[in-house]
């Protein structure tokens, strides 16, 4: 049996060259131990062939993937979307080449409550309005 490889986006790497996403073994997807691991290296662009050549699974942050993206992958059996949507992949190619699609619609809930509620935090409070009378000169109590 050959070794099951994920590739993932260039974006799960930290500067040092190290991915960052240690719960994917043991926690998002249970993986054995043998599974290896390995860089994507798109930088968000649209893929390449090579980019999916030699890999099972792709867990993707940005870039496209389109028809050409998957032309020689007759390895590649999924592709994990991190996030909401799937408007940077070519559903109705990745299922004439027979590869499953998924996304994390949860991953980002939480934060865009939080970012929801700040906006709305900031707006009420006119903090982009302070800043910027602070910004020229002016004090707080400067009315826009």
């Amino acid at each position: 049996m050959t070794e099951f490889v994920v590739g993932l986006a260039h974006g799960f790497y930290d500067a040092s060259g190290n991915h960052i996403f240690n719960a994917l073994r043991e926690t998002f997807l249970d993986l054995p131990a043998s599974t290896r691991l390995v860089e994507v290296d798109n930088k968000g662009g649209p893929l390449m062939p090579e980019h999916l050549a030699d890999i099972d699974a792709f867990v993707m942050l940005g870039g496209r993937v389109n028809e050409a993206s998957l032309a020689g992958s007759d390895r590649l059996a999924v592709i994990a979307r991190w996030g909401v949507g799937y408007d940077t992949v070519d559903i109705d190619a990745c299922a004439r080449a027979g590869v499953v699609v998924a996304n994390a619609p949860e991953g980002v809930r939480k934060a865009m409550a939080h970012t929801a509620i700040g906006f709305v935090l900031s707006l009420a409070h006119r903090i982009p309005d302070q800043d910027r009378q602070m910004r020229n000169g002016n004090d707080w109590s400067t009315r826009t």
